[in-house]
């Protein structure tokens, strides 16, 4: 290890440590401030610096993390600066021979932040610190400082993922591991009036949930909605009249029905018209002059109020949230939501000049260690087997606290009435203006779901909000309808429906069980440090009888797009069958890459199949992932030439996709006929009535 002399402002002086990481190839940052003999205020403290002539830095790309839900994704190093300087608790920098992983591997106190400047040497200037937010070190308390991982390697990716390994070496998180589905009511019964949630409401999601025939694919939870009275943060009193026996009842009713309730709410912050801030506005965290102190003049749309955050250092709010989660609990199975969460969300945070919040206990770093002791006190309150999910979060700050994530924003609808509608030259003008910020949206969703992909699996549950496939089977949003389906596909993570299942046309509502039940892995985005919105994605689908990798290629342009994927950047080697999704088009048999079109605002799923000499299954339209849930025990008889197999879908019909190499034909299909495909593929019919199907197609060699 070298051990350096470090000294910041203010006279501060500690040491900073750099280390062999042992077992990787990477290197460890660490350090520590001594004991001092009075109390001392910690803002930030640097780590390093690292410079780049401005003419160099062309060829490198830099990858940011806003830490909640802004900003995520790759621009180039000397991009943007201005708009977005920070990455916070990882970063990855990509050059033109080499890449390198940057970021924070331990929770003790704060979080690493990775700043870019341009210095007056016209430099691109990358700083490590940590920030402390004005935390107070008591006299005599040393302060062990975060420890950095510095992880080289020729693949961003892998460094990435190295990286993310780390973290879960050093903190060895725990969470649910829970792939079940909820239905979402606020979006899919939302109206501009009513904006809450009742009795009433969750009676009828359960009706249209248990209409929908989703349970049995794994959509078996909704959840309680917005109940607090006036919508308001802090706030533990339901709205007067909407649940006149009791959230819990609502709780047995939908037990009743065979699904599970989530039950939670806004408790990191407090509007001025909630309970505890009209009752102890002393319970809140302080400003400058003593006084509450004031996020912001709205805590959001549906509440008017001004907003503040209570002091969770206090022993007396500590008692008022944890009894009011156990009352939250007990009317829940189990499942608990956390939304607009995070004592530093919604905050301007200025790391220059950070804005002082006081805290009761000052030695309580803000927001970070405030956030972990709230999320602590609801984990204590709800037990550790309950399921946690948060939104608007402060992401890192939880890892090891929560079980599912929500990492971009709100998606939104897909057949909102302002919808364009008809082609270029016959819509309506500010529809299609509207329709076309609405996609940009949906692309925006998609960059932040892919800047943090690694999470999934690692950290939590990643959640990417509703697929929104749309309710009406409307030719111009069919596409679409494809993308954010397989945002969702490709997050790993579970599904949210968030349309009422009983209005969507029988085509959507396919679609929509493609993705179900869902595989669970997420896939790489292969060039997310090559643009700022990745379009290649790859999944690895392992079975006990096959493994294979779906591919898809998105097109967020206004224009057809052609990519060449390479085999190699699949880590795959030899001849493989590729067959397209949506269009059900075989591309052959690919030895290095293969070719494909992509239409504008648009993506193409391919299956990637290692080519054998006898017949076997190529892809099914049943599931995304083409056999990774839906097909089991296939095989290949090789005296009886035929192939064999299980199928397992809850309802409706669908197709099996076989290649047939050179040599042979396909003789039978059972009682089905089959259908011919060009390029010597043949797909067989099947029709599933909630049990398990059993086929077979024989074989016979050219001649016999």
């Amino acid at each position: 290890a070298i051990v350096v002399p470090a000294r910041w402002p203010d006279g501060l002086t500690g040491e900073v440590r750099l280390s062999l990481y042992e077992g990787r190839r990477g290197f460890v940052l660490s350090g520590q401030v001594p004991s001092r003999p009075a109390p001392v205020v910690v803002d930030r403290l640097g780590l390093f610096r690292w410079t780049l002539p401005r003419s160099q830095a062309g060829g490198w790309r830099l990858l940011i993390n806003s830490g909640h839900q802004g900003y995520s994704g790759s621009v180039g190093l000397a991009e943007r600066i201005e708009e977005l300087p920070f990455s916070q608790d990882v970063t990855v920098l990509r050059g033109p021979q080499a890449s390198l992983a940057l970021g924070n591997v331990t929770l003790k106190r704060t979080n690493a932040f990775f700043q870019r400047s341009l210095s007056t040497e016209d430099e691109v200037v990358v700083t490590a610190f940590l920030a402390y937010g004005g935390m107070s070190l008591p006299a005599g308390q040393p302060l062990a400082l975060e420890s950095v991982l510095l992880y080289p390697d020729n693949e961003p990716l892998h460094a990435l993922e190295a990286w993310a390994d780390s973290v879960v070496e050093m903190v060895r998180p725990r969470f649910s591991r829970s792939r079940v589905g909820l239905y979402n009511q606020w979006y899919a019964n939302w109206t501009p009036e009513s904006d809450f949630g009742s009795a009433a409401l969750i009676l009828q999601g359960a009706e249209q949930i248990m209409a929908s025939g989703l349970i049995p694919y794994g959509v078996s939870y909704l959840g309680s909605g917005v109940w607090h009275n006036r919508a308001a943060f802090g706030e533990e009193e339901p709205w007067p009249g909407l649940f006149p026996q009791g959230i819990g009842q609502a709780r047995e009713q939908v037990q009743a029905r065979g699904m599970g309730f989530m039950h939670g709410g806004f408790f990191s912050k407090a509007s001025s018209c909630a309970t505890l801030f009209r009752e102890h506005p002393e319970r809140m965290a302080r400003d400058d002059a003593g006084a509450p102190a004031k996020i912001a003049d709205e805590s959001w749309g549906a509440c008017r109020y001004p907003y503040y955050v209570p002091d969770i250092t206090l022993p007396q709010v500590q008692d008022w949230l944890r009894q009011v989660w156990q009352k939250i609990h007990a009317a829940s199975t189990g499942y608990h939501w956390l939304d607009f969460f995070g004592a530093g969300t919604g905050i301007d945070l200025n790391l220059e000049h950070p804005r002082r919040i006081y805290f009761a206990d000052p030695s309580c770093s803000f927001p970070f260690e405030t956030d972990r002791l709230n999320v602590q006190v609801i984990r204590q309150a709800v037990g550790d087997d309950a399921i946690i999910g948060t939104y608007t979060s402060s992401t890192f700050n939880l890892i090891g606290l929560v079980d599912r994530v929500r990492l971009a924003l709100d998606v939104g609808g897909l057949d909102h009435l302002d919808a364009a509608r008809g082609d270029a030259g016959t819509g309506n003008v500010a529809a299609r203006e509207k329709a076309d910020r609405r996609w940009h949206h949906v692309e925006a969703v998609a960059r932040n779901m892919a800047a943090n992909y690694f999470c999934h699996n690692r950290f939590w549950v990643n959640d990417p909000d509703p697929a929104m496939v749309g309710i009406h089977d409307r030719a111009d949003t069919v596409e679409e309808a494809r993308v954010r389906l397989m945002i969702v596909a490709n997050s790993g993570g579970f599904v949210t429906v968030g349309e009422p299942p009983d209005k969507m046309h029988p085509r959507r509502l396919a679609l929509l069980k493609t993705l179900l039940p869902v595989y669970g892995e997420a896939a790489r985005p292969l060039d997310l440090l090559d643009r700022e919105v990745a379009q290649v994605y790859d999944l690895a689908v392992c079975t006990h009888w096959d493994r294979w990798h779906v591919v898809t290629l998105f097109n967020w342009g206004n224009v057809a797009a052609s990519h060449t994927v390479l085999l190699a950047a699949l880590g795959l080697g030899g001849p493989h069958h590729v067959y397209e999704l949506w269009e059900r088009r075989y591309l052959g048999v690919a030895g290095e890459a293969f070719e494909a079109m992509v239409p504008p605002r648009s993506c193409r799923v391919f299956c990637v199949r290692a080519a054998r000499p006898y017949p076997w299954l190529l892809s099914t339209d049943l599931h995304v992932t083409q056999g990774g849930v839906e097909a089991s025990a296939v095989a290949w008889d090789a005296e009886r030439m035929a192939v064999s197999g299980r199928a397992f879908r809850h309802d409706g019909e669908g197709n099996l996709w076989l290649s047939v190499p050179a040599g042979f034909q396909a003789r039978a299909g059972g009682e089905a006929a089959l259908t011919p495909l060009a390029g010597g593929v043949v797909g067989l019919p099947l029709k599933f009535a909630g049990t398990e199907v059993e086929w077979e197609v024989q074989f016979v060699r050219d001649g016999a």
